[in-house]
């Protein structure tokens, strides 16, 4: 007996040399505060399966961003279909790699330009100074024009720059479009024998040339018309009084010749607006 009892206390002490060698360490575990955070839903997916498997597992549709183009949208939906929604223009356009809706609405840039939010064409306006007054095309295949004189800061107000007297009495006015075209307007305030307007021109890739009717084309090495501008033409604030505008262009600059008859015609209603304007003659898909 006597044996037993001193061989339990030599096995204790051994057992508490042992723990008291032994370090314990507890971990606790972190715990929320509150309600965990949300999981953030899927909305599109470069590939079309993971569209498909986002839209079935979230239960709500997925947009298929290898199969949207500027006028279709397709979204995965959770039956495991695809739909598609077609647009006759332009709708969307990629920015940064994503399909973002087309927003003219101009603001200034870091660089001091002034740009649109998301269009189709890249376009970059002055944001007063000595910069180019518009840019408009891709890397390559662009139009530049500037004007000879200091320009103001613009007044800008959604699409639409407003560059004050740029000449006595005259504004002048550019309007972005979110198709990639560009309103350019002259806005004569008061009568005025303005015999020409000229613009700085310059031209990548391409080559600006008149065509029949007062129209301007800028076209690619093979002919193929990339930008142009309806007929030029003024009118009067009563849109009733009406004359086309002259056009001329050599490889640095861009001359309009408005109609003095209207400018100093007592009936006429002022402003009168001179254009003309620029638009694509692609459109991306």
């Amino acid at each position: 007996m006597d044996r037993t009892k001193s061989g339990l206390r030599r096995l204790s002490a051994v057992l508490v040399a042992v723990l008291g060698a032994t370090a314990i360490t507890i971990v606790s575990l972190p715990k929320w505060d509150g309600e965990p955070p949300p999981v953030v839903p899927v909305t599109e997916a470069e590939n079309t399966a993971t569209a498909l498997q986002a839209a079935r597992r979230q239960r709500q549709p997925v947009v298929a961003t290898e199969l949207t183009t500027a006028t279709r949208l397709v979204s995965a939906l959770p039956d495991g279909s695809l739909r598609a929604q077609v647009n006759a223009v332009p709708v969307r356009t990629q920015k940064n790699g994503r399909w973002t809706a087309l927003d003219a609405t101009l603001s200034a840039a870091p660089d001091g330009t002034v740009v649109p939010k998301a269009v189709d064409t890249d376009l970059v306006l002055s944001g007063g100074g000595r910069a180019p007054l518009l840019k408009f095309g891709t890397p390559g295949r662009s139009v530049t024009m500037t004007w000879p004189q200091e320009l103001q800061a613009p007044v800008l107000d959604g699409p639409t720059a407003t560059y004050r007297s740029v000449l006595p009495d005259v504004d002048l006015v550019l309007t972005a479009q979110s198709s990639g075209g560009v309103t350019q307007r002259l806005l004569v305030h008061k009568p005025q024998a303005l015999a020409s307007v000229k613009f700085g021109l310059s031209a990548e890739g391409l080559k600006v040339r008149v065509a029949e009717g007062n129209r301007i084309e800028a076209v690619d090495d093979k002919g193929e018309v990339v930008f142009s501008t309806p007929p030029a033409e003024m009118w009067d604030a009563s849109e009733e009084r009406r004359a086309p505008v002259g056009v001329e262009t050599d490889a640095t600059s861009l001359t309009l010749k408005p109609d003095t008859k209207l400018l100093t015609d007592p009936a006429v209603r002022f402003p009168v607006t001179v254009d003309p304007d620029w638009w694509p003659n692609t459109r991306k898909d």
